[in-house]
């Protein structure tokens, strides 16, 4: 992709599948590519030209028996994983962890530093596994628990786990994810992660089980879960990958310092909200004593006025902090999977 003459460069990492391959990911998931491209430039006030996404191949190269019954293209003449096994086996360590690591953390410095993440697979599960050593320096404890599970792994692994390759990322997709074994790799998910990150599950999946993926959703502190009516790949229905759009530009908002200062409502408890491409306005009911949330359609006369274009929100609290948005949505992710 042309790097546009203006505007801030985003960069995102696209992590295949085990049994794919950059390329292959990159055909499997225009649907996404595009409401991504659609949505960061709009909220980084970037032009689209500006927004690149890389697509490496993971190191260890595969065999057709290798890819049998697996997400993968066996007919690929290039098949990747990013460790020789599929991975979601317990009470095993990943072998060739160290060769992927070594590669996140050279694309890192060569393509990078990258804005967000997104997974599908054993990809996701990688792709947890980068958002958190991302995290080492900035998440309350991270550092000395992957010192602490550091101990009990490869020499190499250890080793390259001691320096981040980045800071934290923005955000993380991860689209049928799963948890590594928490026998050798706590520290990734404990402390959660603190990345806002969004969780695609399709209802229909036997490759990974649900719970496997869920395990990975509940060790991210600032989570949603987008569920679509299809088996093992990136969704591409449109109302799905619409959701996926939405869901990524709330998370972001809710990431970023508010605008100029608005204020509560005659009540004191609502702000009314415009997210920008959302279909319809929404309206967060903050209590003035706790931080919690709940969301309902606004009514027509919240919509912003002409003279409010600018903005990306009408009305909001000049006194809510990220903290408070953040946990709101916690709230959300347990109420609701997606926008009514």
């Amino acid at each position: 992709m042309s790097t546009g003459s203006s505007g801030r460069s985003i960069r995102i990492l696209m992590l295949h599948g085990y049994a794919q391959s950059g390329r292959c990911f990159e055909i499997k998931t225009k649907p996404v590519i595009k409401r991504l491209i659609k949505t960061l430039s709009g909220h980084y006030n970037t032009h689209e030209d500006n927004i690149r996404l890389v697509f490496p191949d993971a190191p260890i190269r595969l065999n057709g028996c290798d890819a049998t019954a697996v997400e993968g293209d066996a007919a690929d003449s290039g098949i990747y994983g990013w460790t020789p096994l599929y991975g979601t086996d317990e009470g095993v360590q990943y072998e060739g962890l160290d060769r992927s690591l070594s590669d996140l953390s050279f694309i890192t410095k060569i393509q990078g530093p990258f804005q967000g993440v997104v997974g599908f697979s054993q990809g996701a599960a990688l792709a947890a596994i980068f958002t958190s050593w991302c995290e080492m320096d900035f998440t309350l404890g991270r550092r000395r628990a992957l010192q602490d599970m550091g101990k009990n792994l490869d020499p190499a692994v250890t080793r390259l786990l001691s320096v981040p390759p980045q800071g934290p990322l923005d955000f993380a997709i991860l689209c049928s994810g799963f948890r590594a074994d928490m026998q050798f790799y706590h520290g990734f998910y404990d402390p959660p992660l603190s990345t806002p990150s969004i969780h695609v599950l399709g209802e229909l999946d036997t490759m990974i089980p649900r719970l496997r993926s869920l395990e990975l959703l509940k060790s991210c502190q600032d989570a949603l879960l987008v569920d679509h009516q299809g088996v093992h790949y990136v969704p591409r229905d449109t109302t799905v990958v619409e959701k996926i759009g939405q869901n990524l530009l709330m998370l972001l908002w809710l990431k970023s310092p508010l605008p100029s200062p608005g204020g509560y409502d005659n009540d004191g408890t609502e702000a009314a909200v415009l997210l920008p491409q959302f279909s319809k306005p929404m309206t967060l009911k903050l209590p003035l004593h706790h931080c919690s949330a709940t969301y309902e359609s606004a009514s027509a006369t919240s919509s912003p006025t002409s003279s409010e274009n600018g903005s990306n929100i009408s009305r909001a609290s000049s006194q809510c902090s990220r903290r408070r948005r953040l946990r709101i949505v916690r709230r959300y992710r347990l109420s609701s999977s997606s926008w009514t």
